[in-house]
């Protein structure tokens, strides 16, 4: 249960914390295949299913100057892999969204997580 408290802390504009062990962890589902990730992205808890929607947390180096930058990386690796381009958004310093639409709707929030490191959220539904 640790695990998903870990997997659902955001971003609070910068200020440095350790990281927590979790991220070395395996998701318990594993991501849909056509589901695509940043180069360096490692996929460590999933949450669901919640009915046909289900959530996968990823950790990728960065900072919090650069969640528009990753949610654009991660956005067009979706868009590599097939999807199609829905919306994207920002609320600096604290998140950045991209949403896709493919086999399924896909939306992807980057926020910080701890020191030198950005959290992945990629609700699948």
């Amino acid at each position: 249960m640790a695990v998903l408290a870990v997997a659902g802390c955001g971003g609070d504009g910068g200020a440095a914390r350790a990281c927590p062990p979790a991220i070395d962890g395996q998701p318990e589902r594993r991501p849909p295949a056509e589901l695509a990730f940043p180069p360096g992205a490692h996929v460590y808890v999933s949450e669901g299913p919640f009915g046909k929607t289900e959530r996968f947390y990823a950790v990728v180096d960065g900072a919090v100057d650069d969640l528009e930058t990753m949610r654009d990386t991660a956005t067009q690796a979706l868009l590599d892999a097939g999807y199609k381009l829905l919306t994207k958004d920002a609320e600096p310093p604290i998140e950045a969204e991209g949403h896709v639409q493919g086999k399924q709707m896909v939306s992807v929030q980057v926020t910080e997580l701890c020191d030198g490191k950005l959290r992945l959220r990629y609700t699948v539904s």
